[in-house]
């Protein structure tokens, strides 16, 4: 809904591809605006933020109603160029910047050929993005996060040129997913409002792999198991942060 009225859909809908970023941006972020940051987001963001260095920014912030404090789809001026925030959170002591991805990658990237790009000149868009969001709030602490999917989340920051006094950091949807559902002390309109933004994020395929439990009572511990990965998927990764590729696997 947000998308539509913020006119992030075009009138011939060819725009699909960002409509469906666009769409997803809007239907999280307007949803959980509903609920007291303090009980919801915050608690989101502090623990599925990487690197986990980065979670102590989320600390200070205490609002309560923060509609006032959202802003989507934020276009910035500097100088001559116009950079657009898919969301940015302006508080008493933090402006936090983010752009969210769905299953696309970055609009704009460097050269990797080109050494001399700094952090003023890149063309990357989280580098632009940085340049901006420092030019907001002075004297606040600057916040840049990439909302993506777990699998490309670290490959897309690495090796951003950015700005001095401006922190980089990710989180991915499936932590988001998965923090969401521990989320506690919520009345009953809040846990509406969570649960179907569970059901969203589930549909859109961020449920991530956490066991091999069945529900089978006669399995022969003398036999050897297998299975198999759908030709999209490349690689997996378990609890213990270790990620597995190719090869055979064995679990005790």
């Amino acid at each position: 809904m947000l998308a539509e009225i913020k006119g992030k859909i075009n009138s011939l809908n060819t725009n699909l591809t960002e409509l469906r970023e666009d769409e997803l941006t809007g239907n999280f972020f307007g949803n959980m605006r509903y609920i007291p940051f303090t009980k919801g987001l915050k608690q989101v963001l502090k623990n599925a933020i990487r690197p986990v260095e980065l979670q102590t920014m989320i600390d200070d912030i205490d609002a309560y109603d923060w509609n006032d404090h959202l802003f989507l789809w934020d276009k910035v001026r500097e100088n001559e160029t116009i950079t657009e925030l898919d969301v940015r959170m302006d508080f008493a002591s933090i402006v936090i910047g983010i752009e969210v991805k769905y299953r696309s990658g970055l609009s704009s990237k460097d050269m990797q050929t080109d050494e001399n790009v700094s952090a003023e000149t890149s063309f990357n868009q989280l580098s632009r993005e940085a340049r901006v969001l420092r030019l907001i709030g002075p004297d606040k602490k600057k916040l840049l996060l990439l909302l993506a999917d777990d699998l490309v989340c670290a490959k897309i920051i690495q090796g951003v040129k950015m700005i001095d006094g401006v922190a980089l950091g990710y989180l991915s949807w499936q932590e988001v997913l998965l923090q969401l559902k521990t989320l506690t002390g919520l009345n009953g309109f809040e846990q509406l409002i969570v649960a179907d933004i569970i059901d969203l994020l589930e549909k859109k395929g961020f449920l991530r792999f956490s066991n091999f439990k069945m529900d089978i009572s006669d399995i022969s511990i003398e036999g050897f198991w297998n299975f198999k990965l759908p030709n999209a998927v490349k690689k997996f990764s378990f609890e213990i942060d270790t990620v597995v590729e190719e090869g055979y696997y064995e679990f005790g």
